[in-house]
C-alpha cells in the first residue's frame, strides 16, 4: 500500500512537472522583461501560499493587482493554474484560490520548476533571447556578398539579399558613395543616421528602408557576437600550457598539458607520426574542432 502511495506521489510530481513545462513554453512569445517579472510575481505568490498555508488572504490571487496583469488574465493560465489545484471564481471578476484541500507539495513542486527555469533564464542569459541571437541568420545570409559591387547587372542575388534594387544602389551610391554590402554596413556603425536618411529617403515604401537598417543592425550585432567569442576561444588557448609542444620530454608544461589531453607521451608520439602531424599542442586540438 505504501508503494502504491509513493508511485501515485510519483505520478502526480512527474504530472505537476510537465504542466509547469508546458505552461513556461506559453511564455516564449513575450518580452524578456514582462516575463521575467511575471516569474518573479507567480514564485512569490506560490511561496506566500507554502510558508503561510493557514492564512487565508495569501490563497487568493487576483489578477488585477499582480505584476504584468495581461498575463494572469491569459487562458493558459488559469488552465495552469486548475491542473495545480487553483480553484477559479468569477464573481463579477477573475480569482484564483488555492483550496485546504489542495496540497501544499504540489505547488513546492511547481516553484522547484519555476525557480529552476528562472536561473536558466535570467536577464543576463535569457535562453530564448540567446538562441534567437545565435542563429546568425544575416552573418550566412550575407557573409559572401560582402565585398561584391552592387551596381553590377549580375549582382541581383546579393542585391535582393540587401533588400535593394539596382535604381535605389545608384541613387545611394550618388549621394553617399557607396556600392558594397561592406560599405554600406560600415556606413551603418559609423553614421547610422546620415544612413537612415538616405535610405527613407530613396527607398520605398518607408518599411522597406528600414527593414534594410533591421537587416544591417542584426548583422552588425552578429559580428560582434562571433567576433567576441573567437576572442575568448583564441583567449583560452593563449597560456604556455596550451600552446606547449605535446611531444617535449623536457617541458613541464608539456607534461600538464599531456595530462589535461589524457596522453601518454608514446601515445602523443605515436599520434604525431600516423595521422594527427598538424596537432603539435592542445591549442591545435582546441582550434581544429
Amino acid at each position: 500500500m505504501i508503494q502504491d502511495t509513493n508511485q501515485t506521489a510519483k505520478g502526480i510530481d512527474k504530472y505537476l512537472h510537465q504542466s509547469t513545462i508546458d505552461f513556461l513554453s506559453h511564455l516564449e512569445s513575450y518580452q524578456t522583461e514582462s516575463r521575467e517579472l511575471f516569474l518573479d510575481s507567480l514564485i512569490k505568490l506560490l511561496d506566500n501560499i507554502i510558508t503561510n498555508p493557514y492564512v487565508d488572504k495569501y490563497r487568493l490571487i487576483d489578477p488585477d493587482y499582480q505584476s504584468e496583469p495581461i498575463i494572469y488574465k491569459q487562458a493558459f493560465l488559469a488552465g495552469f493554474f486548475k491542473r495545480v489545484g487553483f480553484i477559479e471564481e468569477r464573481n463579477g471578476k477573475q480569482i484564483f484560490y488555492y483550496p485546504y484541500n489542495a496540497p501544499i507539495p504540489a505547488l513546492i513542486t511547481v516553484q522547484t520548476v519555476l525557480r529552476d527555469f528562472g536561473k536558466v533564464t535570467g536577464i543576463k542569459g535569457d535562453i530564448i533571447d540567446i538562441r534567437e541571437m545565435t542563429s546568425f541568420e544575416n552573418f550566412l545570409k550575407l557573409r559572401n556578398i560582402l565585398a561584391e559591387d552592387l551596381l553590377k547587372k549580375e549582382c541581383k542575388p546579393e542585391r535582393i539579399a540587401i533588400g535593394l534594387n539596382l535604381d535605389e544602389l545608384r541613387a545611394i551610391f550618388a549621394e553617399i558613395n557607396v556600392r558594397t554590402a561592406q560599405q554600406l554596413l560600415i556606413m551603418y556603425k559609423h553614421n547610422p543616421e546620415e544612413l537612415e536618411s538616405t535610405l527613407v529617403r530613396i527607398v520605398s515604401p518607408k518599411r522597406r528602408a528600414e527593414h534594410v537598417i533591421k537587416t544591417l543592425k542584426e548583422f552588425w550585432n552578429e559580428l560582434e557576437y562571433l567576433r567576441t567569442t573567437a576572442f575568448y576561444i583564441f583567449s583560452c588557448f593563449a597560456d604556455k600550457i596550451s600552446s606547449s609542444f605535446l611531444n617535449d620530454t623536457n617541458d613541464n608544461n608539456s607534461q600538464i598539458s599531456r595530462r589535461v589531453c589524457f596522453f601518454g607521451l608514446n601515445s602523443r608520439i605515436n599520434l604525431m607520426t600516423v595521422s594527427f602531424s598538424q596537432y603539435s599542442s592542445s591549442a591545435d586540438f582546441g582550434q581544429n574542432k
